[in-house]
């Protein structure tokens, strides 16, 4: 049997699980998942070449101190390129600080190239100024690393602000959040929930 998708009103088979347009859960017990389960998959496999980015980074200013200069021509493109993988995805689940620093650790491998290619570092001697700088960028990482393991996907359901969560049962259908003042829009096709279903979700979100 065929039946409208919620969201984007695409044509989807009453068994199927998700729609293939936009990936809305289409029974009500999967209609509150953070997500689709691709990007679920999707978001953990980010989080943890985060963390070997930041295990790398940590190496980086280690072996700097002691003067191993040599191990950086291996490890600043391996940092790159796994900095670079991180983005497309990051971008496509619009998980902003992943494809800010993401974008900072490409530039940072870049600035550490044109340094040993002016002379400003040389291999096989120790780069204090270098490792200093490491060392620092390299601790903010590592803090942020609990604000990027924390980081989750926005609820699918079109009653929660896709910014901060705030549940707009009860409000008009097109609007601004009256939390954070993003913009929403509700379609009227899709049914106000009601009664035990609100407090459900207010437990999910913010009210």
């Amino acid at each position: 049997m065929m039946m409208k998708c919620e969201q984007c009103k695409n044509n989807i088979n009453e068994a199927d699980r998700y729609c293939g347009s936009c990936g809305s859960p289409v029974n009500e017990q999967q209609k509150y998942l953070r997500g689709t389960k691709g990007q679920r998959i999707t978001l953990r496999l980010c989080k943890f070449i985060w963390c070997i980015c930041i295990l790398i980074l940590n190496v980086g200013w280690i072996v700097t101190m002691i003067g191993e200069t040599w191990m950086l021509p291996y490890l600043g493109p391996a940092l790159f390129f796994l900095a670079a993988i991180n983005i497309p995805p990051s971008k496509r689940l619009k998980f902003s600080l992943m494809y800010r620093l993401s974008v900072s650790h490409m530039l940072l491998c870049i600035g550490v190239l044109i340094g040993f290619n002016q002379r400003i570092f040389i291999i096989n001697q120790p780069a204090i100024v270098l490792a200093f700088i490491l060392l620092i960028y390299s601790t903010y990482m590592s803090m942020r690393t609990w604000t990027v393991m924390w980081s989750r996907l926005p609820i699918l359901s079109p009653w929660f602000c896709k910014a901060c969560e705030y549940l707009l049962v009860g409000l008009d259908r097109k609007g601004n959040c009256p939390e954070c003042g993003t913009y929403y829009t509700i379609s009227e096709d899709v049914d106000e929930p009601q009664g035990d279903k609100v407090k459900e979700m207010a437990e999910m979100g913010r009210s």
